[in-house]
């Protein structure tokens, strides 16, 4: 391991190296606002991070700008809003100065991302912003911190704390099937329903359904007051006696799952507006969905009895294999069940015709159903099990989908609508 000393402006770094592979230090200097701080690659991955709710345009400027800010206890944080969805993470940093500014987010990100690995001098002088490097310098105009807009005050709403790795993994497990039908707003989010003995995510687009449950004690289901603490006993009584459930909009919770499961807790603040996450100081907030979500358990065919079980893997390549030739437009393929076999067919006039049989455990008549072959293959990869059980009525009923075997303390359930077949 070799150390070569670099000098940037006026300040003295290291730039260490490990033969091939480089790790860049970016250096601001921001003097003006008296920040001085190091930092590493880490503060890339958080700019991408805060990039992805930040608008390009917007007839709010302030809106299409990140906050950074140097604090006094050794990090620096960055913000984003576009005033529906929030995002405020921090790193670890040496500070010398505290001090705070925004930047256009970006031609920041754009700039940083194709600047080679070397050090970086960042200047400001009112809200003149200049990065600097040995090959030249680059020039933007920021806009005064204080129009920046604030967070939700977390003070009066109710309060639940969660674990992160399980609320990363209902995140991951339900929200591919979000609708992204705006004539239909109630399904452009995920349901998230507390319950006295656990909480479930529900997400559905009207052609496919993923339902996740999961199992708790009643003393990890304490929902709380915070404007009033004379109130959590009052609001525990209210989680035990019914169910409490939200809208949140999928990009919110995809930030959750991208920047709070390394955290050990995630603590959750909401009123019937907004939602708040916040995993020690890192901190997303989202405007909740107005409406009523559908009921879902309406539509799920509990009452299906014939069972189909197969290999996983097996079917999803098979499937991903015969889709190919599938029409462009409804992915049509034919899902037929024979005693101890699953036939997948294409007959496509304009592509060809492809068929495939995988081994399945099933006793029953013969059926066939036609299904959207990207909606199975969704289905099939949110699964982490060996083999999936199909419960499967009619050739016009809904199919649900589970895993085989279940988890323990997981109630995981998809639903998939058959295409109507020609005759």
């Amino acid at each position: 391991m070799s150390f070569k000393k670099l000098r940037v402006a006026e300040n003295e770094v290291i730039h260490l190296s490990t033969g091939p592979t480089t790790t860049t230090v970016f250096i601001f200097n921001l003097a003006v606002l008296g920040i001085h701080l190091w930092i590493t690659h880490f503060f890339f991955f958080l700019l991408s991070s805060t990039l992805q709710i930040i608008p390009s345009k917007s007839t709010l400027p302030i809106l299409t700008q990140i906050m950074i800010q140097a604090e006094e206890n050794g990090k620096v944080t960055f913000s984003g809003s576009n005033l529906n969805i929030g995002i405020r993470v921090s790193a670890a940093a040496e500070v010398h100065e505290t001090g705070v500014l925004t930047a256009p987010a970006k031609r920041l990100y754009e700039i940083i991302r194709a600047l080679p690995n070397e050090p970086i001098d960042f200047h400001t002088s009112g809200a003149q912003i200049r990065l600097q490097c040995h090959r030249g310098f680059y020039q933007m105009i920021g806009i005064e911190a204080d129009e920046f807009p604030s967070f939700p005050d977390a003070s009066k709403q109710k309060k639940i704390t969660v674990d992160a790795e399980q609320f990363s993994y209902l995140i991951g497990k339900t929200s591919y099937a979000v609708s992204t039908d705006e004539m239909r707003p109630m399904l452009n989010g995920v349901f998230w329903e507390l319950y006295a003995d656990g909480m479930v995510m529900v997400a559905t687009d009207g052609h496919r359904l993923a339902k996740l449950r999961h199992q708790l004690a009643p003393e990890e289901i304490i929902v709380e007051n915070t404007e009033n603490e004379q109130d959590v006993e009052d609001e525990k009584s209210e989680a035990e006696g019914s169910k409490i459930g939200v809208i949140v909009p999928p990009k919110a919770l995809s930030l959750v799952h991208r920047l709070l499961r390394k955290h050990g807790e995630i603590t959750v603040y909401f009123d019937e507006n907004f939602i708040l996450f916040t995993g020690d100081e890192d901190m997303i907030f989202s405007r909740l969905i107005e409406g009523d979500y559908v009921n879902y358990d309406q539509v799920i065919p509990y009452q299906n009895d014939k069972e189909v079980r197969t290999n996983r893997m097996d079917l999803l390549k098979a499937v991903r294999r015969v889709a190919i030739l599938a029409d462009e437009l409804s992915h049509q393929i034919i899902f037929r069940v024979k005693p101890e076999l699953v036939e997948l067919s294409v007959n496509n006039p304009e592509k060809g015709e492809a068929r495939e049989e995988i081994a399945a455990e099933y006793k029953g008549e013969e059926l066939a159903f036609g299904y959207n072959a990207q909606y199975l293959i969704d289905i099939l990869t949110h699964f982490d099990s060996d083999n999936v059980l199909f419960k499967l009525g009619d050739s016009i009923a809904a199919g649900l989908i589970l895993p085989d075997p279940p988890q323990e303390d997981y109630d995981f359930l998809t639903l998939i609508m058959p295409i109507r077949l020609e005759d």
